[in-house]
């Protein structure tokens, strides 16, 4: 072992960060409360020997203090209808906000029309019904031509078209020669 004398240093208070505090509306922040007592002097203690002069002895240290410092207070949080702070202010939109809400309410409702009029008009008209009369496919007469023959005056050919395909079934407009059509009402 070494026959030195051994000298302490002073003993410091660690230093912390403040704490953060959660407030609510109302909050006045106040300083947080400090050690009431005086400071006091502190005592170097130091182990006696040849190297230990009464010149390196220091007049006073900080000293930690005897008892922690008080949290900071956390308001209480503000009763509903506390303060006029603490009601809720009313929605209000902007010109922007007011056109988009009305563009969405006008467009569910152009949906709702649509879809309730493909309904009834699904209902109103559950197919096209076919007649007794029939047409045999002659050479070089396409289903355009046995159409025209067969629409009304008035009524458009393409609409005829499409029922004498939908009567006999057929995915596409061509039609083979001697084909027995049936013919819409």
């Amino acid at each position: 072992m070494s026959a030195l004398p051994l000298e302490t240093g002073p003993v410091l208070p660690r230093r912390t960060r403040p704490r953060l505090q959660l407030v609510g509306p109302g909050f006045v922040p106040q300083p947080p409360l400090r050690d009431e007592a005086p400071d006091r002097a502190a005592t170097a203690v130091l182990v006696p020997g040849p190297a230990a002069a009464p010149s390196a002895r220091p007049a006073a240290l900080p000293v930690a203090p005897s008892r922690p410092l008080a949290r900071p207070s956390v308001a209480a949080p503000a009763v509903r209808g506390d303060s006029p702070a603490a009601r809720p202010a009313p929605l209000r939109l902007t010109a922007r906000g007011v056109m988009a809400l009305r563009a969405l309410v006008l467009g569910a409702a152009l949906l709702v029309v649509v879809g309730l009029g493909a309904g009834v008009g699904a209902l109103a008209s559950p197919g096209v019904e076919a007649s007794d009369a029939t047409v045999v496919v002659a050479p070089g007469e396409s289903l355009w031509s046995v159409a025209s023959g067969v629409a009304g005056p008035g009524e458009d050919v393409r609409d005829v078209v499409a029922q004498i395909a939908e009567l006999n079934g057929l995915s596409g407009q061509s039609v083979s020669v001697g084909e027995v059509l049936r013919l819409p009402r």
